[in-house]
């Protein structure tokens, strides 16, 4: 038997292929609508890719695709924050990307210990905030107060009065899930924080078994779901 590997993420009512432009390794991530189901596959990703670096070239602007019921116009090529090696190159690649019209920065509390965070709250500051999506995400704590500070945190780091996009991050067990849905916890604090203005979309991200992806789909309580997921895929060799 081969075995093929490949990640893919997952939105509601969306069909966005993402790239996520993480400056020490380049990844290509494929996004499904709900609506289609939880299809794997590459002719769909392979076919929007080839478009979106044939309308990037020679000057012409990312193209972009309706973000599910958000209303947000998603480029179809992503910037992402895992790491950078250095403050100077995440400038000039923010620089380039938005020359391009690729205006969708994701990161997270985590990422390179806060850093990846402060450094895009820098560079980012050089632009008019409604010409970019920003996108951070937050583990769950069992205390929601803490979870409420470290919003506060990265909020700060971001240099940011609001978030387009906040996605709790590493939902990956029915505990963290519990953390976000029960009475009382993060879902809540983050719902406030909609209400005030800054949040405007809550999603959470996760590389969790089926079962807790779906739980927390069903919960009707996301705007989306960040899903990287890596697959085993079975190919029978071939015959004779």
């Amino acid at each position: 038997m081969h075995h093929s590997r490949f990640s893919s993420s997952v939105y509601p009512g969306a069909v966005l292929p993402v790239l996520d432009l993480d400056l020490a390794r380049t990844r290509a991530s494929r996004t499904v609508g709900l609506r289609d189901g939880l299809v794997f596959g590459g002719e769909r990703w392979q076919g929007a890719r080839a478009s979106a670096m044939a309308s990037t070239a020679g000057g012409a602007r990312c193209p972009t695709r309706p973000f599910g019921s958000t209303g947000l116009e998603m480029p179809v090529l992503s910037c992402g924050g895992m790491r950078h090696e250095s403050s100077v190159a995440l400038d000039a690649v923010v620089d380039r990307a938005m020359e391009f019209g690729v205006n969708h920065f994701e990161t997270a509390r985590m990422y390179m210990g806060g850093r990846s965070e402060k450094d895009f709250g820098r560079t980012l500051r050089r632009y008019p905030r409604e010409s970019f999506i920003l996108q951070t995400k937050v583990a769950p704590k069992r205390d929601p107060n803490k979870f409420r500070a470290e919003i506060a945190s990265s909020m700060a780091n971001l240099q940011t009065d609001y978030l387009d996009l906040f996605a709790f991050h590493g939902v990956n067990r029915a505990t963290e899930l519990d953390y976000v849905l029960r009475k009382g916890g993060c879902l809540e604090v983050a719902q406030q924080l909609k209400k005030k203005g800054k949040i405007r979309y809550i999603g959470f991200s996760t590389h969790a078994p089926t079962p807790v992806i779906l739980a927390a789909i069903e919960s009707g309580a996301f705007d989306y779901v960040n899903l990287v997921r890596t697959a085993t895929v079975a190919v029978a060799p071939p015959t004779g």
